[in-house]
């Protein structure tokens, strides 16, 4: 998998990957942004860290302290393009192909995950496991309750999720056919 690594001041960053392909800084501070918040997300081999810089003043000297933050991002492509589509975030037709080219995946399999029915979701939970597995009852543990209320999914009911476990291995099956994940036994590994 081919890794994207920048490090600078995170205005250098964002305008960085505004430059790569996309829409625009905000879109590019809101994908670090979500990404600073859901290492979990990350795989062993990929890595986010933020610091803090703050400049020296003069003793006895009152002046204006403007700290400065630093980003140093080490992400496979595929991070970058799925936590875009999980976000709804835009990118240009030619960084998207170039992500999904650098990744090696085949670019017919990837037009957009369906929020709707249920796709987003079911990525973003097996994301969070430890070892990026899932499994048709990755869902139990939430007991009922909408974990991704911020979806607009089928599934979801005022905040209660009637996602079944035939209804995840129906999602599992359709995004093992982009090769995104694939069937080992009951689970299913994934493969970006």
């Amino acid at each position: 998998m081919e890794i994207i690594s920048l490090s600078g001041s995170a205005k250098e960053i964002y305008n960085n990957l505004a430059v790569l392909g996309f829409n625009s800084t905000c879109d590019a501070e809101q994908l670090v942004t979500f990404l600073e918040h859901n290492k979990e997300l990350l795989c062993s081999n990929e890595k986010i860290e933020t610091t803090i810089e703050t400049p020296k003043s003069s003793p006895g000297m009152m002046s204006l302290i403007i700290m400065r933050k630093n980003l140093y991002i080490n992400l496979k492509a595929t991070t970058l393009l799925i936590c875009a589509l999980l976000l709804d975030i835009h990118i240009t037709k030619g960084f998207a192909q170039l992500l999904i080219t650098m990744a090696g995946i085949d670019g017919h399999a990837i037009t957009a995950f369906s929020e709707k029915n249920g796709e987003k979701c079911i990525i973003k939970e097996t994301l969070r496991t430890k070892d990026k597995t899932g499994y048709p009852g990755i869902l139990s543990k939430f007991e009922g309750e909408c974990c991704n209320n911020h979806f607009n999914c089928k599934y979801r009911i005022d905040n209660k999720c009637y996602c079944t476990q035939d209804n995840i291995k129906e999602i599992f099956d359709n995004l093992e056919s982009s090769n995104m994940f694939k069937k080992e036994g009951d689970f299913y590994k994934y493969q970006w």
